[in-house]
């Protein structure tokens, strides 16, 4: 394999980082085995529908303008207009044409994107190609998780394997020049399947570049196979520009590597350009061509003969002192094209590696864009043009010496607990952008009227010691679109003059009592509020009538009671901890996200009025009653003692957790179900029943369970009901003989016509893990020559 990137990891979690770019070659020690799929790869063309009947309109200039008005109204519901109407909106100009792509979104056009469909439809095919091309999009397996799982905030462009599928093939097959960055968090066996059936369905390309992100740490077994994924990266070599994988120590990685016990690497390239590297004895001498360096200064060795490489991006941290050899290293690893050098003191100060880095720029004479240091400092004599990051610095004398730049256009300023704040608001300069300044003592009032940051779009003033009357005197600029006020003495929000474009806001961690929406913007879609006592809120419309568009609200009231409240008629995510909620509280009919915990309800909560829910979570509430809408497609419920009867007709129901205190659970469920997670403390006997034919049940996890045995019939494989699609059962501290176990691998392989394994492992603190996994079919690949 020819590699352009690499990365090998520390004591307790593994990271590599590969990479690739035409010539060169790659070998890495180690073993690895595979978990693979027999399924068909997904062509991803679309017919672009019958063209029949359809008549061409040529547009005036004034129903272009009409278009371009509507066009954020109706952005989500025009894919399929798009098809039925493809050759009147090819009349339109390409740049209203873009628009409309730009706010659809390729998630939504998948279907469209059809090489047949764009030879009759040039102008369509310019503005999507012009949207794609030297672009970055990015696909996260997290958005397909249950959101009640950790790893599931990310940012991802499309929602559907399907659909990024689609892109994906068309952007081959149009031979566009854009980079797909894939980030796959792996948790189960069954993320295993999809990462391989994903990989192996993506084709060849020299133009579409391929960056791959694998985060193995929440995987739930002791052992993973990666030899099939392994595979498809030389499948996909002409495209992979890079690949990372992050495990955790006590996982065992079969393949070509081990990320557990990585010790030696050898590479045979020319064309190595980014190394992140964490073990010891590197030798940056045979690794010319580098540009870009993550690693721990441990791990570097001295070399003052040979020739170094010239690095545009540093990235270090220690744990002690610099070694002797450190700063003539440094200055013959740096030269003038060195623009971002990143240092972290993870124990000790950053004191010496200023000095260092002040000598290395005397000789290399380079020019920073970039500056992040971490650690005690006592002073700093080089600045960057544009980011500047002083963290934990904690120095008395910070306003003496700190000099920033005018060109500055991010700052942040940390742990400077001996520095007023108002007094380094004087300091910085007017062009800046980001603003991030934590842990400062008092003294903001002086330095109020921030209006002369035209520019600012994000500002984070937490732990400043903000009081309330200087919260009200602050006057903030109107570029600002991110505010985050957390941890200070503020009180209410009521006398803030927020600015009128603001987006985000966060006041998490003070004594505010009362929300109310009078003052806030029209604009703002975000508020955090967590923990605050609060008591009552109402997000209806502000002073001006304005209704709204808060689209997430997260509330810790401190197991306050809330009283008459309006929960923002608008909102599509509400997170609420710590509520007493009375009978008059209303919430948006527009929810598609709900999350309470620790709240007590006093009257039931009718979520059948929800006609949008698809995700609900209730952690550890006194709930009289729920009524589930059919609607939900995602179910967390903990701390229950009786089963909801209305899981057996929620038909969309995917992703289910359940825990509690239920000793025999009888559950009926629909055949679209997927995950289960049956965690019940003490749970003796199962009885599972699921409606004839072959389910979509894919993972079931009895962890914690002491059922007195088990079966293939107590998780619902009988009476005509198959499952076939089932490939992980999860078992941890799970008691019960072993023979039972056996015979239960037996039943499984029968039924699902496939090999099963069991993968076990003790783990200090936490317990025992085990998990049954299937083996599957060895994937086949045609090879076009």
């Amino acid at each position: 394999m020819s590699v352009r990137t690499i990365a090998l990891v520390g004591v307790h979690e593994h990271s590599m980082v590969i990479a690739s770019d035409g010539g060169g070659h790659t070998s890495l020690g180690g073993t690895l085995q595979v978990m693979e799929s027999d399924e068909q790869a997904i062509d991803g063309e679309s017919l672009g529908g019958d063209k029949s009947g359809v008549e061409e309109i040529e547009p005036t200039s004034e129903q272009a303008d009409e278009t371009t008005v509507s066009t954020s109204a109706t952005a989500r519901n025009c894919s399929s207009r798009l098809l039925e109407s493809r050759i009147i909106l090819d009349n339109y100009p390409i740049d209203l044409l873009q628009k409309i792509v730009g706010m659809v979104g390729f998630d939504s056009l998948s279907k469209m994107l059809s090489i047949s469909f764009f030879k009759s439809n040039r102008n369509i095919e310019e503005a999507v190609n012009s949207m794609i091309s030297n672009s970055i999009y990015r696909f996260s397996n997290s958005v397909l998780k249950p959101v009640w799982d950790e790893f599931h905030q990310c940012t991802s462009d499309f929602t559907t394997f399907e659909s990024f599928q689609a892109f994906d093939n068309y952007c081959v097959k149009a031979r566009l020049e854009t980079t797909i960055r894939i980030s796959f968090t792996l948790k189960h066996f069954v993320d295993l399947i999809q990462l391989q059936k994903l990989l192996y369905n993506l084709k060849p390309s020299n133009v579409v570049k391929l960056d791959l992100t694998l985060d193995l740490r929440p995987y739930q077994s002791s052992c993973i196979d990666l030899t099939q994924p392994l595979a498809a990266l030389d499948w996909l070599r002409g495209r992979l520009t890079r690949f990372s994988l992050t495990a955790p120590d006590k996982l065992k990685v079969q393949g070509q590597f081990k990320s557990n016990q990585l010790r030696e690497l050898e590479i045979n390239g020319r064309s190595l350009k980014k190394l992140w590297h964490k073990s010891k004895g590197l030798d940056l001498a045979k690794l010319k061509s580098l540009k870009s360096l993550t690693c721990d200064v441990g791990s570097l060795r001295n070399n003052s003969v040979t020739k170094l490489p010239a690095l545009e991006k540093i990235s270090l941290s220690s744990r002690g002192d610099l070694p002797v050899f450190f700063e003539k290293l440094l200055c013959n690893i740096t030269s003038s094209e060195t623009t971002s050098i990143e240092y972290k003191a993870i124990e000790g100060n950053a004191s010496d590696f200023a000095e260092c880095l002040n000598e290395a720029a005397k000789f290399a004479q380079f020019e920073l864009k970039s500056l992040s240091l971490a650690g005690a400092l006592g002073e700093l004599s080089i600045y960057p043009t544009e980011l500047l990051e002083l963290r934990r610095t904690d120095n008395p004398e910070l306003i003496r010496w700190l000099r920033l730049p005018p060109t500055l256009k991010s700052l942040t300023l940390t742990e400077q607990w001996h520095v007023c704040i108002g007094e380094i608001l004087t300091m910085i300069p007017l062009g800046v952008e980001y603003l991030h300044l934590s842990g400062f003592d008092e003294g903001i009032c002086d330095s109020g009227d921030l209006t002369q940051f035209s520019n600012l779009k994000f500002l984070k003033l937490s732990r400043c010691g903000v009081k309330n009357f200087e919260a009200n005197m602050i006057q903030f600029p109107e570029s600002l679109r991110t505010l985050d006020l957390s941890g200070n003495h503020i009180r209410s929000i009521d006398g803030i003059a927020f600015p009128k474009q603001l987006l985000s806001l966060n006041v998490s961690f003070n004594r505010i009592r009362n929300i109310q929406g009078d003052r806030l913007p029209s604009t703002l879609k975000h508020i955090i509020v967590t923990p605050n006592p609060i008591k009552y809120i109402h997000l209806l419309k502000n002073e001006f009538g304005e209704e709204l568009p808060i689209d997430s609200l997260s509330v810790n009231t401190c197991k306050g009671p809330l009283e008459g409240s309006t929960m923002a008629p608008n909102a599509q995510n509400l997170f609420f901890k710590n509520l007493v909620l009375l009978n008059d509280c209303s919430f948006s009919d527009k929810l598609v996200r709900l999350r309470l915990d620790d709240c007590v309800f006093l009257d039931d909560l009718r979520f059948a009025a929800f006609p949008r829910l698809k995700y609900l979570c209730i952690k550890n509430c006194h709930q009289l009653g729920i009524e589930l809408p059919e609607t939900l497609e995602e179910l967390e419920l903990s701390q229950i003692y009786a089963i909801p009867p209305e899981l057996a007709l929620l038909e969309n129901l995917r992703h289910l957790r359940l825990s509690g205190c239920i000793k025999y659970p009888e559950i009926e469920f629909q055949s679209n179900l997927e995950s289960l997670e049956l965690t019940f403390r003490g749970i003796k006997r199962l009885d599972l029943r699921f409606p004839k034919g072959v389910t979509n049940l894919k993972h079931i996890d009895l962890s914690r369970s002491r059922l007195e045995s088990i079966s293939i019939e107590c998780i619902g494989c009988r009476d005509g009901s198959l499952h076939k699609n089932l490939v992980a059962v999860g078992l941890s501290k799970y008691t019960c003989e072993h023979g039972n176990i056996n015979r239960f691998i037996s039943q499984l392989q029968k039924a699902t016509n496939a090999k099963w394994t069991h993968h076990s492992m003790n783990i200090s603190n936490r317990g025992s893990r085990g998990c049954l996994i299937r083996g599957i079919n060895k994937f086949t690949v045609k090879h076009n020559k």
